[in-house]
């Protein structure tokens, strides 16, 4: 075990208020993240960021230089001679913050953190155990992506079906939202609902910390015991209505009772809404509602300043299009099929963050056997055997590419090519031409996923930045020169150039 201390420095940040950041290309750091740009780096190379007031303790990591400003501490290359992304998620490992709690003054000291205990391995034990844990942590991050992607993708198909409820550009029939249901209720208010009556178990209580856009949250439950319940029948809810929040943020949130609760019971400012049979589909009303066009079209209807909502009495009032039935259902089937995508991917959400946290506390504690890990083989290859044979740029090259390179540009990737193609194991530093040009335009076969993008680019590009990568991939949506789709069949979203 070795002292912090020992072998890494914190050096503190330096003043760089906002009215002197100038923009450009090199992020501001604060304790808790970027909080703005600026032309010129303070940091040499990738660093790590360490919340020194404010957020003390917090970490953060920049792939390339950056700008700390002075409520932290930094350390990149020239702090260390050690790995800094195997210190970085060690130092996640001291609990940091927790120094904070015992100083006079609010804020980390860095005598306090040189002070903690770290196993210090190899330099290449450090890149083998960076390597595993840079590996899991692109699950976790493709699993976070595929949940936003799937809700995007949600939006997407109701604007397709539907169009926008602003402009109805469709032509829908205009009606007040109380014409889609047979029940339009608010919850109990005053001394009906309060506090004290709520238990450990019993009949569900939906408050609206429970709501969510598009799903109902399961932390911190609330119950009321079966005989309170029955004394209010007004406000009994069934699986399939759509419970709406009307205060916090944002004004307009819903979701749907799901068909495994029975039994529940509304709260003040969470309206409920039973559809009219023939009229609206459950699925509509729900997402009609979570659309960012219908929050603006309700703008009006919000009263308060401080504590912002929207009473059930306006919310009846408010004109929404009305699609036919059989639309609706159609959204229905569509929406089914992306929220069991997105189950798929919660219900393996805690196996990626059990397999990340236990690869970094075996690391941590020096019980990690790098020599029995096929990640780490995969990427620091001790021997040819544990690499597979790269296939020749001439057979792994489909010529022509979805895109043309310009000429000048055609003859670096050329050369890159031949780099990559003297044996196992060689690569390139990252090169955007290259990603774009050969890994996008001719290695993959379209459609791809994005783990397979990332998988190419590990395989080529020895320093790529799984950030920096999916940030390009957004980048070329945007601009059109790639489209993303949803794989009925595959179920996930896949990938195609646009020439």
């Amino acid at each position: 075990m070795k002292q912090l201390g020992t072998f890494c420095e914190f050096k503190y940040g330096r003043s760089l208020p906002e009215k002197h950041r100038q923009g450009g290309n090199f992020p501001v750091y604060g304790s808790n993240g970027i909080v703005g740009w600026h032309h010129e780096p303070i940091t040499n190379g990738p660093t790590i960021i360490i919340g020194r007031k404010g957020s003390a303790g917090a970490l953060q990591y920049s792939s390339m230089s950056c700008c700390p400003i002075d409520t932290t501490y930094y350390v990149d290359q020239s702090c260390t001679s050690v790995n800094l992304r195997w210190l970085f998620f060690m130092l996640q490992m001291l609990d940091l913050d927790a120094l904070n709690k015992h100083a006079a003054v609010p804020g980390l000291n860095r005598n306090d953190a040189y002070e903690k205990e770290l196993l210090l391995p190899s330099s290449d034990e450090q890149k083998k155990i960076a390597a595993l844990l840079d590996m899991a942590d692109a699950l976790r991050h493709q699993r976070q992506e595929s949940l936003q992607l799937a809700e995007t993708l949600l939006r997407s198909c109701f604007l397709n079906i539907f169009g926008d409820p602003v402009s109805n550009s469709k032509n829908w029939p205009i009606v007040p939202l109380s014409e889609l249901a047979v029940k339009f209720s608010d919850g109990p208010f005053g001394s009906n609902l309060k506090t004290e009556h709520y238990r450990d178990n019993g009949i569900r209580v939906w408050r609206l910390q429970d709501i969510g856009i598009g799903s109902l949250k399961n932390s911190g439950i609330a119950y009321i015991s079966p005989q309170h319940y029955a004394n209010l029948p007004k406000h009994h809810c069934a699986p399939g209505d759509v419970i709406v929040g009307t205060l916090g943020e944002p004004n307009l949130r819903a979701a749907i009772v799901p068909s495994t609760i029975p039994e529940s019971l509304n709260k003040a400012d969470c309206v409920q809404i039973r559809a009219k049979k023939g009229v609206a589909l459950p699925e509509f009303i729900c997402w009609l509602l979570n659309m960012p066009g219908t929050l603006a079209l309700a703008h009006s209807l919000v009263l308060g300043e401080t504590r912002a909502r929207i009473s059930m009495g306006r919310l009846r009032t408010l004109n929404v299009p009305l699609p036919p039935i059989g639309l609706q259902r159609e959204f229905s089937q569509t929406l089914s099929r992306i929220l069991a995508l997105k189950e798929l991917v919660l219900a393996q959400s805690p196996e990626v963050d059990y397999l990340f946290a236990s690869i970094q506390q075996r690391a941590f504690r020096g019980e990690l056997n790098l020599n029995r890990s096929t990640l780490a083989n995969e990427v620091e290859s001790p021997g040819p055997t544990s690499v597979p044979e790269r296939p020749t740029a001439e057979g792994r090259f489909k010529r022509p590419g979805s895109f043309v390179a310009p000429p000048e540009i055609e003859a670096q990737m050329l050369e890159l090519e031949d780099r990559i193609d003297y044996g196992p194991g060689d690569s390139i530093s990252w090169s955007e031409d290259f990603f774009k040009y050969r890994i996008l335009s001719q290695v993959l076969t379209p459609p791809f996923s994005f783990n397979e993008i990332w998988e190419a680019v590990n395989y080529d590009m020895r320093d790529a930045n799984y950030e920096d990568v999916k940030a390009k991939v957004f980048e070329y949506i945007e601009a059109g020169t790639v489209e993303q789709r949803f794989d009925m069949e595959r179920k996930e979203i896949v990938f195609y150039p646009r020439p």
